[in-house]
This record gives structure tokens, C-alpha cells and sequence, in this order.
């Protein structure tokens, strides 16, 4: 009987304050050491993600102008696909901050700052010196602010994630699974079905990363989900509509003319915010998650740099150039099918290696030396920031 009511109790206890400490592995909890499963996936993201930007900024202007081919078809459906690249990279960046013992890093922060900054800057600089561009000093000051300017939406979205996600990360654990699922239902429903249907969503992107978060905080609170029992089966058929929904807008792109806020927003109803390339993510996610993989230094190596390879080929600047000059992508688009798949293979191949190539060099010999003087030089101010931080969350715990 005595057993019984300390069971009792215990329970309560653990749906009062919607505890997922009983569902998380200490791994899983303080996030430390780099998992190759994952970090492979980091690095399939990273490839899906040109994949969609060979697509999107190389046939604008002529994947809609002409009836339907072959290569037609190709691009919307690859390009649609590599978006679920931007959601497996959100879900792995959320499964790895969902910790109650996650801190907020001042370092990290400015990390992801300098980096962001370095490649929006150091392309100006270049392209300035070779000649490709002129430089004013709006140009100089836009590629100084560009975190926080949206030139890259998801490194802005991101610092505000990063900024925020203790507190989210109390609202995970604070609520009751139930109210929690609760929550990532409205949110969802406000952010992915709004911006399904309508080309501008009143929050920016910021909303739909924070909706993208919790819903993976509430997977994470509820282990061996149905998701994660029908990943293998979710995976394919979700990836399967991928394809016949990019397959129907060649067909019918000209019936969804009512978006007219450009050519390429018909293909919203297959963009990352479409429930099927959410449930595509989080299938895909799971996949990876019970992927049994030894360490891999050479996975984990390279997946280091998945971040610097998106900066590397999508700042604006070098996309002027990039895809329509460079690659000539207008062109080949109107090749054979198998030329225009080998050009597009090539592409995405040399951009990733390209991007891994600088990325290697920016950490080497910038991020590495300027952080190693960083820590030392201002270790207080960094440790009082940080400790200002996590003491206001901290503080917010006492009082619960």
C-alpha cells in the first residue's frame, strides 16, 4: 500500500511539471559529443538544400515560360525535395538544444555571427578587388549586418532560436505532454497550413523555426512515438506525394496562376512549410536517428562545415553570378534530360566541395586563432553575459 501511494506520487509529480528527464537519455540530455548518424544527415541536408537552389535561382525565369518537359518535371521535383534539407536541419539543431541542462553560449552566438559575416563581407571584398562589383558603403554596411538583415533568413531565424531556446526549452519541459501537443498543434496550424496557402505569413520565418522546435521538443517527450515506429513507411510515402505533388504543378502550374505574387510560389504547396515536407522531415529525422553507425571522423569532419557550405553558395552577392552566369543553368535547362541531370549532379557536387574547401580555411586560420584570443582576452565579460543569461532562466526556475 505504502508502495503503491510513492508510485502515485511519483507520477503526478512527473505530470505536473510534464518531466521528460524520464524519457531522455543523459546522452540525448547534454547533447555533448558529435553522433555520425546524425552528422551524416547534416550533411544529406546540406546537399538537398543546393539541390533546391540549383533549381529555384537557376530556371525562374523559364521553368514556368514553356510547356512541360522532361527537365521540367526534374527541377520542380528535386527542387521541391531539397527543401526538406532546411527542415532536417532545423530538427537536428532543436533535438540537440532540447536539454533542461541547456545553457546559453555567448561564444556560440558570436560564432555564428562572425561566420555569417565573413562570408557576406569577404564576398564583397573579393568580388570588389577582382573587379566583378562595385562597392558603396551601403553595400558594406548591409554585409556587416547581414545576420540580422535576412539576407540569410536562416541564420537570422536561428540567432533568435538560439537567443530564445532556454526559455522554449522551459515551456517544453514545464507543460504537460498533453498541453504541449496541444500548443504544437496551434502553432502549427498558424504557421505551416497559413503559409501552405498564402505567399506572406504575418510573423516571417521566425515563427515557423519556433513551431518546427517545439514539435520536435514534443517528440522528444514522447519516445518511440508513431512516427518513430513507422519512420521507414512515413519516410517513403510522404517522399512519394513529394514527387506526384511536383509532378501535378508541371502539369497544372498554370491553374495556380492565383498566386500571383511570382511564378515560383506555385510551388508553395510543396515548399518547407507544407505538412507533407514537415512529416517528410520528421520521417527522414528518424530514419537517421536509428541508423546504426560507428563514429566516423571523416562524417563528422565534414559535417563541421555544412553550415559554412549554405553561406559559401547562398550569399546574395555571389548568386547574381552564380547560377544564370557561372553555370549557365538557363542554358542547360534546355539540353536533353540526361544532360541537364549530369549538369545538375556536377553542380551540386562542386559547390559542396567548394564550400567545404573555404569553410576548412575560415576555421583553420580565422575562426580558430581570433576565438582562441577571444576566450582568453575577454573571458570575464563572457562568462558575466553568459552567466546574466542563464541566471534570468534560472531565476525563472526558483520561482515555479
Amino acid at each position: 500500500m505504502c508502495q503503491c501511494v510513492k508510485d502515485n506520487k511519483k507520477e503526478q509529480t512527473i505530470r505536473k511539471r510534464g518531466s521528460a528527464m524520464a524519457f531522455i537519455t543523459k546522452k540525448e540530455q547534454a547533447g555533448n559529443g558529435r553522433q555520425s548518424n546524425f552528422e551524416l544527415l547534416r550533411i544529406v541536408c546540406i546537399f538537398l538544400i543546393i539541390a533546391f537552389h540549383y533549381s529555384v535561382h537557376g530556371n525562374q525565369s523559364t521553368i514556368f515560360s514553356s510547356a512541360i518537359s522532361a527537365n521540367q518535371v526534374v527541377s520542380i521535383v528535386l527542387g521541391s525535395w531539397g527543401l526538406l534539407g532546411v527542415n532536417g536541419f532545423l530538427f537536428i539543431s532543436a533535438y540537440f538544444l532540447i536539454a533542461k541542462e541547456s545553457r546559453f553560449s555567448t561564444l556560440k552566438l558570436l560564432k555564428l555571427l562572425l561566420q555569417t559575416v565573413f562570408y557576406s563581407l569577404g564576398f564583397v571584398i573579393v568580388l570588389a578587388l577582382t573587379g566583378v562589383i562595385t562597392v558603396d558603403q551601403q553595400t558594406i554596411v548591409g554585409a556587416v549586418l547581414s545576420p540580422f538583415t535576412g539576407q540569410y533568413w536562416f541564420v537570422t531565424a536561428f540567432c533568435v532560436l538560439y537567443l530564445v531556446h532556454p526559455f522554449l526549452n522551459r515551456i517544453i519541459f514545464g507543460l504537460s505532454t498533453r498541453d504541449l501537443g496541444k500548443l504544437v498543434l496551434v502553432l502549427l496550424g498558424l504557421t505551416v497550413g497559413y503559409k501552405t496557402i498564402y505567399v506572406l505569413a504575418p510573423f516571417g520565418d521566425f515563427d515557423f523555426v519556433v513551431s518546427l522546435y517545439l514539435l520536435m521538443g514534443y517528440l522528444k517527450r514522447t519516445p518511440q512515438n508513431w512516427f518513430e515506429r513507422h519512420a521507414v513507411k512515413g519516410f517513403w510515402l510522404t517522399t512519394g506525394g513529394i514527387v506526384l505533388f511536383g509532378i501535378l504543378v508541371s502539369v497544372f502550374h498554370d491553374s495556380l496562376s492565383f498566386l500571383n505574387h511570382g511564378q515560383m510560389d506555385r510551388l508553395r504547396f510543396i515548399s518547407r512549410y507544407s505538412p507533407l515536407m514537415v512529416l517528410d522531415a520528421v520521417f527522414l529525422f528518424y530514419l537517421f536517428k536509428h541508423f546504426e553507425l560507428k563514429e566516423n571522423r571523416i562524417i563528422n569532419h565534414l559535417s563541421r562545415a555544412g553550415l559554412g557550405v549554405y553561406l559559401f553558395h547562398e550569399n546574395p552577392i555571389l548568386r547574381l553570378f552564380l547560377w544564370d552566369g557561372w553555370l549557365n543553368i538557363d542554358e542547360v535547362y534546355q539540353a536533353p534530360v540526361l544532360v541537364y541531370l549530369f549538369h545538375f549532379c556536377i553542380s551540386v557536387l562542386l559547390l559542396f566541395g567548394a564550400g567545404i574547401l573555404v569553410e576548412w580555411i575560415r576555421m583553420r586560420y580565422f575562426e580558430k586563432p581570433l576565438f582562441k584570443q577571444l576566450s582568453t582576452r575577454f573571458a570575464d565579460s563572457l562568462s558575466r553575459l553568459d552567466g546574466w543569461m542563464n541566471g534570468c532562466i534560472r531565476a525563472k526556475e526558483d520561482t515555479t
